[in-house]
């Protein structure tokens, strides 16, 4: 069992990739949420489990399953493969990639192309209008702005 996960989610990891082993620790420990890319019988995947706190995996699980097709099926995001909505644990296929941020990419005008085409797929679904969700998720940025971040000041 892989010692960085709660011995509930340990245990359900052992049952969905029984002897999986640890390759790296993702995690960023702002949310309450491990993130661990792990190997099982020579492929790679992503286990994310979150605290008993955490109120996005099923966000993530529902987005997995309902919304991310135009970016699996290129690649480009990856697939699920377990999830327990109740354990707050999701198992999906490793990407390999880096983060941009912090990269020496940051700045290439390629990638944020690349970031908008992926964002015409996603925008180009069946889309639903719910005014008290985007009033809910303005206010909850305009919080988060408020709050300690990496976004610089206006004007640097």
């Amino acid at each position: 069992m892989i010692e960085q996960l709660p011995e509930q989610q340990g245990r359900l990891l052992e049952r969905w990739l029984p002897g999986a082993t640890l390759v790296a620790d993702h995690s960023w420990g702002s949310v309450g949420r491990r993130v661990l890319e792990i190997e099982h019988e020579g492929q790679r995947y992503v286990v994310k489990a979150g605290a008993e706190s955490d109120h996005h995996i099923d966000r993530e699980v529902w987005a997995h399953r309902h919304w991310l097709e135009p970016w699996t099926s290129r690649g480009r995001a990856p697939l699920l493969v377990e999830a327990d909505v109740e354990a707050k644990m999701l198992v999906t296929r490793h990407v390999p990639g880096r983060l941009l941020l912090d990269s020496p990419h940051v700045d290439d005008p390629d990638a944020f192309r690349q970031a908008g085409e992926l964002l015409a797929l996603l925008h180009g679904q069946h889309a639903v209008t719910d005014l008290h969700q985007q009033r809910r998720e303005a206010e909850r940025a305009l919080r988060y702005l408020d709050g300690e971040h990496r976004i610089a000041p206006a004007g640097r």
